[in-house]
């Protein structure tokens, strides 16, 4: 295995926080500067390249990184906060010279990358959990609450296999585990249907990522990406993408209205009860609806505190976390739960700052992909359908902070890989524009 994607994959165990190791924290740091320092020999990137590429990427992650250093959560000391941006910023930078030097070598293929360096290392993940579950290993502390009765795996019910949800040992989370594994699935599916040669390698991982999102039993990880997927089927033939298309990135603000108003008829309708976990469970976003209506009752009233945010866990910093503590009784850290919704998150930690250029990254992501769109479509498609998944998913999740660290990640990974082609392609734009001008 390439070295590059084995360092991927030491990151996303979280080995430090596994073995609440201060030594082993520095590991992924490690690896990440002895990879960057292999590729270096063969990237002629430099380091203001680099930073060009990545703008608007690097100043949403410097707002992040600033958070990190003013975490509220207590117990995280500020050099357990330095050494996870130093990570994050290694992560950025090791991450684009991989994509720079292996879609430059395989122009013709750049879209291996994805499945080299993204899908690679997280199918490694799955299948380590498997092996752990399995083993009967437990690493990460449960996060499931006492009653254990409501954690039926719903799906799996329906096909006559009764068993509860199932907790992998890595995950550090149900909904932190799936919101990442919902993605990459998506992703490898797609590039199933638009690849001619099918490896064996994608529908294995196809198979490993599917069965654990049913056995998670994360309800929007699993049918968000069957209906995404079903778009690009729809639009798969599209010379180009529309421009008002960009304007989705601003979901990530009206996401939250519109599934007030959108679920609560959607469980009225017949057909949908199977969806639910219990009474009224759809119809309040799981109790989603609550949480909201106290985080949207402190931006009532402007505070300058709300431009840049209280730092991570902001929710908890600021107070509001106390009105919906009580809904999470039984459940492990239930006064750091989250309001459950990136854009309500974001403003608590980031403030609309952070928001902004959080906006601001998705808007460009989608413009980038309409230029990219009919010169590299495998590429193009296949991380089309992690920018809808990204927005729609993030309206019941938190998915713009560190709160599903494998997940910012992989924002990270695919916003860098479409910012990498997007430059290489500008790039030779500019050189047969050269070429084509007349000698004077």
């Amino acid at each position: 295995m390439k070295l590059g994607a084995l360092a991927i994959y030491i990151v996303l165990i979280q080995i430090g926080y596994l073995f609440n190791s201060f030594a082993l924290s520095f590991l992924p740091m490690i690896l990440m500067g002895f990879t960057s320092m292999k590729i270096l020999e063969k990237s002629n990137l430099s380091f203001l390249k680099l930073v060009n590429i990545n703008k608007n990427l690097l100043l949403f992650a410097l707002v992040g990184s600033i958070a990190l250093i003013r975490t509220n959560y207590i117990g995280i000391s500020f050099v357990m906060s330095a050494i996870q941006v130093i990570n994050l910023i290694l992560f950025i930078y090791c991450f684009t010279l991989i994509c720079n030097v292996e879609m430059k070598r395989n122009d013709a293929n750049s879209y291996r990358v994805i499945i080299t360096y993204l899908l690679t290392p997280f199918l490694l993940l799955a299948v380590t959990n498997f092996v752990l579950y399995f083993l009967g290993i437990s690493l990460t502390q449960s996060q499931l609450g006492e009653e254990s009765g409501t954690y039926q795996a719903i799906l799996l019910s329906y096909i006559g296999i009764d068993i509860t949800r199932v907790e992998f040992p890595l995950a550090g989370g149900l909904n932190n585990y799936a919101s990442y594994v919902g993605a990459v699935f998506m992703i490898n599916i797609a590039l199933i249907m638009m690849l001619e040669k099918k490896s064996n390698l994608l529908r294995a991982s196809a198979v490993v990522f599917f069965i654990t999102l049913l056995l998670i039993d994360t309800r929007s990880s699993i049918i968000y990406p069957l209906l995404i997927l079903l778009c690009l089927y729809l639009i798969r033939n599209k010379r180009r993408l529309s421009k008002g298309l960009k304007f989705v990135s601003l979901f990530v603000v009206v996401g939250p209205l519109l599934f007030t108003v959108l679920l609560p008829l959607v469980s009225s309708l017949p057909g949908f009860e199977f969806l639910e976990r219990g009474d009224n469970d759809l119809q309040t976003g799981n109790a989603r609806f609550f949480i909201w209506l106290f985080a949207f009752a402190e931006f009532m009233s402007f505070k300058p505190i709300h431009i840049f945010g209280w730092g991570d866990y902001g929710h908890f910093g600021s107070g509001v976390s106390k009105n919906w503590t009580s809904m999470f009784q039984g459940w492990a850290n239930s006064e750091y739960k989250t309001p459950h919704n990136t854009m309500l998150s974001l403003i608590f930690d980031y403030g609309y700052i952070g928001l902004i250029l959080y906006i601001s990254v998705i808007w460009q992501s989608i413009e980038r992909l309409r230029y990219i769109w009919d010169k590299k479509p495998i590429v193009a498609k296949s991380l089309y359908t992690f920018v809808l998944y990204n927005i729609i998913t993030g309206v019941t999740e938190v998915l713009g902070g560190f709160y599903f660290p494998n997940y910012i990640l992989l924002f990270y990974m695919v916003t860098i890989i479409i910012n990498v082609q997007y430059y290489l392609l500008k790039r030779q734009e500019n050189v047969d524009k050269l070429v084509l001008l007349p000698n004077l």
